[in-house]
């Protein structure tokens, strides 16, 4: 049986600056004790003492904990245009985002399912629960996230972009076949990145590694085929990360459950 036993939080500096990290961490003033763990995980900025006052205020969690990736400058970078003057770090123009995830899941090894969220996600109060019930409810799975199911989508096949699973979603740490996929997918993003397709962030870096291989390596077909089978895809974590306008009773009539919204929408 799997056990949802930690929430990660990945954030940045920029965003903590910004109001957005507080905006965020407002919504879990108004929810029951999960008894779970909060763990913070920050690209570079150490916490001013105001701002750990405030997350002293937050009492649903049984301890929150932060913990500074300290990203080198020159690899803290997020440059969404392809073309690009400056020396590209070995994980891309998504390199500071990359980083952050990847040292993120080495760090929850020992959990045995973690929940990753980030700072434009909507929650809903009960949303803890329902995702424990979901995570003790399955047996052999990698990852459960959603497809971007926004107005934007595309049912174009290669179009690798709108059917990923996002980046917010469940992730068995705790499973050393997770964490060898990791491995691997890191080492595809640098090897992309030198192939000159510069741009490649780690959640769609997961499927396309998984597809491409299960296009071209015939020998290990049936790994890759397993791996996708670990895939899941779940309709409470919704993925509009791509929409800055939303018709809420759209969303609560196709998917009245939903517990999580990651949208670009201002809480």
């Amino acid at each position: 049986m799997n056990k949802l036993e930690a929430i990660v939080l990945l954030t940045t500096s920029s965003e903590i600056r910004s109001g957005q990290f507080l905006s965020f961490c407002n919504q879990f003033l108004k929810m029951k004790y999960c008894g779970m763990p909060l763990n913070i995980v920050v690209n570079n900025s150490k916490f001013d003492g105001e701002m750990c006052a405030f997350l002293n205020e937050i009492t649903i969690f049984s301890s929150i904990q932060i913990f500074d990736v300290d990203i080198p400058p020159a690899d803290d970078i997020y440059i969404r245009e392809t073309k690009y003057d400056g020396k590209i770090p070995r994980l891309g123009l998504s390199s500071g985002p990359n980083i952050l995830f990847f040292e993120a899941m080495r760090m929850f090894e020992d959990v045995n399912t973690v929940l990753v969220l980030e700072t434009d996600c909507i929650l809903k109060p009960n949303c803890f629960e329902v995702c424990k019930t979901y995570v003790s409810s399955m047996c052999d799975f990698l990852v459960s996230g959603s497809k971007y199911i926004g107005r934007h989508v595309s049912w174009y096949p290669g179009d690798s972009l709108f059917h990923h699973l996002n980046g917010v979603a469940f992730y068995r740490t705790g499973s050393k076949e997770f964490q060898e996929l990791l491995k691997r997918v890191e080492d595809f993003i640098a090897m992309k990145v030198k192939m000159r397709k510069q741009a490649l962030a780690y959640d769609v870096a997961i499927m396309t590694f998984i597809h491409e291989n299960l296009q071209r390596d015939s020998q290990n077909k049936r790994y890759y085929t397993a791996i996708e089978s670990k895939m899941l895809t779940n309709t409470f974590i919704l993925n509009y990360s791509v929409d800055h306008e939303i018709d809420w009773g759209e969303i609560d009539h196709h998917y009245p459950n939903h517990v999580i919204l990651h949208s670009k929408l201002k809480i």
